[in-house]
């Protein structure tokens, strides 16, 4: 997982830096009508029909990190459905017996999906609203377990784990870890 996040951090600053230094207008890019992305590449290339071929890479790129993203997604509802934690928890906990994928935990996602976009397509700032809630609740959960862990002096945690930090660093790392969420 490391290895991937290294490689999407190297990949994505080589592609960003090229496609920053192909930019001429930055007031056209940002107004652009048909995306600041394609907009960029026809500056660069000042052909329409090599541009819309530089754009597929992209789009195919997103396409299968959106199947990936639904592919988790829907993993991670039907778990949370097997422990017991939504509602309908048997309904979403079910696996396809012929398809052998928790079709009803990928349907639920699907629906959450077209609900989002349905809210963007009618009001952008609300969609946008959502989001940044979404983000800063994000950031808040991720500083909920080493809250919980300092709360009760670190003892919570079983000893013979696999990764254990020492003592003086763990707490330090805990309590460091509190003003570093978004």
């Amino acid at each position: 997982m490391l290895l991937c996040i290294g490689i999407g951090i190297f990949s994505g600053f080589v592609f960003l830096s090229v496609l920053l230094f192909c930019v001429r207008d930055l007031d056209r890019v940002n107004t652009s009508r048909i995306g600041p992305l394609l907009q960029i590449f026809v500056d660069a290339t000042g052909n329409n029909g090599g541009s819309i071929a530089l754009l597929i890479f992209p789009l195919g790129c997103m396409v299968f990190t959106s199947t990936a993203l639904m592919t988790t997604s829907s993993r991670m509802s039907y778990a949370f459905a097997r422990d017991g934690g939504l509602p309908f928890s048997r309904v979403f906990a079910r696996v396809h017996p012929a398809l052998d994928v928790p079709l009803n935990a990928l349907l639920w996602t699907t629906a959450w999906v077209v609900v989002f976009g349905l809210i963007f397509l009618g009001s952008s700032s609300t969609f946008n609203a959502i989001t940044a809630a979404s983000v800063v609740a994000l950031g808040v959960t991720y500083a909920i377990p080493p809250a919980i862990n300092v709360l009760q002096g670190r003892k919570k945690l079983p000893a013979d784990r696999a990764f254990k930090i020492p003592e003086p660093w763990g707490w330090v790392f805990n309590l460091v870890s509190f003003p570093l969420q978004p």
